[in-house]
């Protein structure tokens, strides 16, 4: 599991906030996608881990957003649950989301 330094790191390079929001064609799903595949690529680099970093994406309610959205999520080394906004790489913890979780992907 990263460590909150790794993550971010990981989020300080990170390409997915400096795109353009692009309604159907790159929108929250998108940026989410973007993040997952960065966040693979650090594991696939860094030659001294055995595994992929715990890292997905979740789509439901969050408190910083109006309506249904997709974020990633990660658990990191201390066990806690988090929500990565990967529009603006801010970080949140578990209590930020306000439910209606309907799909969960590692």
């Amino acid at each position: 599991m990263p460590t909150i330094q790794e993550v971010q790191e990981i989020l300080s390079k990170s390409q997915a906030d400096r795109r353009t929001w692009l309604a159907e064609r790159f929108d929250c799903d998108d940026f989410a996608y973007v993040l997952k595949g960065e966040m693979s690529i650090h594991a696939y680099d860094t030659g001294d881990i055995r595994y992929g970093l715990c890292v997905g994406m979740v789509w439901g309610n969050f408190a910083w957003v109006e309506g249904y959205h997709a974020v990633n999520w990660f658990i990191a080394s201390d066990g806690a649950l988090r929500f990565i906004e990967p529009q603006n790489d801010s970080v949140y913890d578990v209590s930020q989301c306000q439910g209606a979780i309907s799909l969960l992907i590692a």
